[in-house]
């Protein structure tokens, strides 16, 4: 099944200050985030981004209060047990940003028509060892807690800025996954002690 989906290619300067000065959530922050970006980028890993958001079905198409920019928002849940961040995005939107970014090989195809050849081709054409990728989405939210499918949104007004969450979703390039090391040292009650393999005890 395919979607069709807006997309623009950024330089990493420009993703970089969008993470940087974006307001996140009081129990989350970007800093490891950054800190692994910035060592993407010193290591060559990491040069670009394909950012892009779907079209979907279910979401109330609504022009920003004082802009010019109308937005494709949904109606997500906050999950309590994940300190009410939202519900994650789905497996096929997900699999765009791992094939773009390297993570997964372009999957054989479930169906043999043109559009989806077509899409399946044009997604493994944007994917270079350097680039990450970053899926966009938009909900209703009041900031408050408040269940966003109870909220309103009226076809006839514009939304306040305030009332809608931009969610991220970032896949970095598979090439900048640092390398599976494992250190530890192990300290015991006596010098004259010996450590012996649990396996083989």
């Amino acid at each position: 099944m395919t979607y069709p989906a807006h997309y623009g290619i950024f330089d990493n300067a420009t993703v970089r200050m969008l993470l940087n000065e974006y307001r996140w959530g009081l129990n989350w922050s970007v800093k490891p985030t950054l800190a692994f970006f910035d060592a993407a980028v010193k290591d060559g890993h990491l040069e670009d981004w394909l950012v892009f958001y779907p079209e979907l079905k279910n979401v109330e198409n609504r022009r920003l209060a004082g802009t010019n920019y109308v937005l494709p928002i949904q109606k997500r849940l906050r999950r309590k047990e994940r300190d009410f961040a939202f519900a994650g995005s789905s497996t096929r939107q997900r699999l765009a940003m791992e094939v773009i970014s390297g993570g997964s090989p372009t999957p054989a195809l479930l169906e043999t028509s043109p559009a989806v050849s077509r899409a399946q081709n044009t997604v493994a054409s944007l994917h270079t060892p350097t680039r990450g990728a970053m899926l966009l989405a938009f909900a209703a939210d009041k900031g408050d807690e408040s269940d966003p499918k109870t909220l309103t949104l009226d076809p006839n007004a514009e939304v306040p800025v305030g009332h809608v969450a931009s969610i991220f979703y970032m896949a970095f390039p598979k090439q900048a996954a640092p390398d599976g090391k494992i250190g530890f040292t192990t300290r015991t009650g006596q010098e004259e002690d010996v450590i012996v393999d649990a396996a083989k005890a």
